[in-house]
């Protein structure tokens, strides 16, 4: 991909700390990105299924929010026809082996522990915006990706 060309990252979480600290971080990762914000997976859905909207190039679903959850707004997007390859990337505070395996068996593009350190935080996004990647865990990351992204 051309450096100068714009990716688009829709970035779901009900948490406000969570979107400033996702906002600042990437105003420092290198490359072109405009990031949209919704606050749940019923927005989520709403915003993907506007045909006005530019399709993003990455997801970054929360796993808990209000009204509908990730999980939830994952099924539904592998349910719309043109999003069933969106790379999605589930995150989260914590990591527990059935969500990992839930996101995994609904097709998330990959599984990501919201680093609690600002420096990890950017290694973790910038790594995951550089990809290509191949599926499996990477060392000094706190991610795993489910299928090619």
């Amino acid at each position: 991909m051309n450096e100068s060309q714009v990716k688009v990252i829709l970035l779901v979480d009900d948490d406000q700390e969570s979107f400033a600290l996702f906002k600042h971080v990437l105003n420092l990762v290198p490359g072109n990105f405009d990031l949209r914000t919704v606050r749940d997976g019923q927005a989520a859905l709403n915003y993907l299924g506007d045909k006005n909207n530019p399709t993003p190039d990455y997801v970054f679903l929360d796993l808990n929010m209000p009204r509908m959850g990730g999980l939830e707004c994952l099924t539904g997007i592998r349910s719309i026809r043109r999003l069933r390859d969106l790379p999605v990337i589930v995150w989260t505070m914590g990591i527990r082996e059935n969500d990992l395996q839930d996101a995994k068996g609904m097709k998330a593009s990959a599984f990501m522990v919201k680093p609690s350190d600002f420096d990890d935080f950017y290694q973790d996004l910038e790594f995951i915006l550089s990809g290509p990647h191949m599926p499996g865990r990477y060392p000094n990351h706190t991610i795993e990706f489910f299928a090619p992204m």
